[in-house]
């Protein structure tokens, strides 16, 4: 499973990622933040904004995040890691 520090990653690009969140966000549209992901022994820190929030239910949300300023090496490990997990979780990354 793809986790970041917001919640599970429902899908995932170089670019960004939509990501489920349970309870009250405590982020707001455009929001600069600083996200980690993990999957597997891997762990990537990345600066990222928000790009939009909605309610999906009783104290559950989706949040998309736009990546910010990441050099290529850091886009080439998301689209590997898009990939690996894809292939294990069953949801299909987004074309990078």
């Amino acid at each position: 499973m793809l986790t970041s520090s917001l919640g599970e990653v429902i899908d995932i690009s170089a670019a960004g990622m939509r990501i489920a969140h349970r309870g009250q966000p405590r982020v707001e549209v455009g929001q600069g933040v600083e996200i980690t992901l993990a999957f597997a022994s891997t762990e990537v820190r990345l600066a990222a904004r928000i790009v939009w929030m909605r309610r999906t239910g009783f104290r559950r949300h989706e949040i998309g995040v736009e990546f910010c300023d990441a050099d290529p090496d850091t886009r080439t490990c998301l689209t590997e890691i898009a990939r690996c997990a894809a292939k294990l979780a069953g949801f299909r990354p987004e074309a990078a």
